[in-house]
């Protein structure tokens, strides 16, 4: 996994409200949520309101949930890491004829 020095992040909400978008995907009540995965849902408010850094013990475990690294999610390239990796792994069990067919329906849909 790649080194993420995460005080280059402190003073970007833009992380958080991603994890809310995640969270808001796979549960409907965030505090619960938060809650199974041993996150405080006060320190998760707390870091959203005060702009703190939410900390790499909070970022790792929502990464870990989302089965996502912490690169992969802070690259802002990528709008939505989770759903890119669970495509890309799907990709990986198709056959050469198949991925061919998904290339052209990319391509017809980029145009």
């Amino acid at each position: 996994m790649i080194k993420i020095n995460f005080d280059d992040y402190k003073e970007n909400k833009q992380y958080l409200l991603l994890f809310d978008h995640l969270i808001k995907q796979e549960s409907q009540n965030k505090d619960l949520f938060l809650e199974d995965i041993n996150i405080t849902p006060s320190s998760y408010r707390r870091a959203k309101v005060t702009e703190q850094n939410i900390g790499n013990v909070i970022v790792n475990k929502l990464c870990e949930y989302f089965n996502i690294t912490p690169s992969e999610f802070f690259d802002e390239s990528n709008p939505d890491p989770k759903k890119l990796k669970d495509i890309t792994e799907e990709l990986k069990t198709l056959g050469d004829g198949q991925l061919d067919l998904i290339s052209e329906i990319v391509k017809q849909i980029k145009r």
